[in-house]
């Protein structure tokens, strides 16, 4: 028969005490992960608990969101495309770029960027600071902004010689509010307070000297008179005053 010392004895025991310790510590950890998959595909089955929006601006509710997102909602989370999301959220006018992402374990996030609008396009429509028309409602169209108009795949280009050309004529004094580019290829500004000028096919920035000079000497005083201004001349100008008068002059 063979003898057993009582310290052989002791480690004998501690290590089936560790080892049951472990295997109960096991069984807890397989627990919670059967238990962690389980839940996370009940919840894989559900419509997205919440949905969180982040850059909000003046013009673009977090309502919006909820309703042009709504078919999404009410759908499982695990079939929710992030991109036809984000696609949607795009349809909003005022929303320039928007980003859609899962946050875990049931839930949406969108980050959105509103436009800046620059100026008024045509009657119905608006320029924001990239060059792009968006259609907001009309009551969000201000009439404090500019009013520009032409071919809408030269819009960008209208935007940048309005900014070139209201800047050099403010340095003559002279306030522009509107430029349009017509189908001919004419280009039309406004002076405050209303005045037409016809610049002719033209850049614009060529008749700066002649408006900012010898056209502003002739209006000083008289602006709320004038009807418009044409500048369509090579070597000259000329005025028409709302009596019917005009008044031509050269550079």
């Amino acid at each position: 028969m063979n003898a057993v010392s009582p310290l052989s004895m002791g480690l004998s025991a501690g290590a089936v005490e560790t080892r049951a310790l472990r295997w109960v510590a096991g069984l807890v950890c397989a627990s919670l992960l059967i238990g962690g998959f389980w839940a996370a595909g009940q919840q894989a089955t559900q419509p997205p608990a919440t949905l969180s929006v982040s850059g909000l601006g003046t013009h673009v509710q977090a309502a919006e969101i909820h309703r042009v997102l709504a078919d999404a909602l009410n759908g499982p989370i695990s079939a929710v495309d992030l991109r036809v999301l984000r696609d949607q959220v795009l349809t909003l006018p005022w929303v320039a770029e928007a980003r859609v992402e899962r946050l875990w374990p049931s839930g949406l996030h969108v980050a959105l960027t509103e436009r800046v609008p620059l100026a008024r396009w045509g009657t119905e429509s608006l320029l924001d600071r990239d060059g792009v028309i968006f259609k907001p409602r009309l009551s969000e169209i201000s009439t404090e902004l500019p009013q520009l108009d032409g071919p809408a795949d030269q819009a960008e280009e209208v935007l940048q010689r309005f900014h070139g050309l209201r800047e050099s004529l403010s340095e003559a004094g002279l306030t522009l509010t509107g430029l349009s580019l017509d189908v001919r290829g004419e280009w039309i500004g406004r002076l405050a307070p209303g005045i037409p000028v016809r610049f002719g096919r033209v850049d614009p920035m060529d008749k700066v000297a002649v408006l900012g000079g010898p056209v502003r000497r002739v209006m000083t005083g008289r602006q709320s008179e004038v009807e418009r201004i044409d500048l369509r001349y090579t070597n000259g100008f000329a005025v028409r005053w709302r009596t019917g008068d005009e008044t031509e002059g050269g550079r």
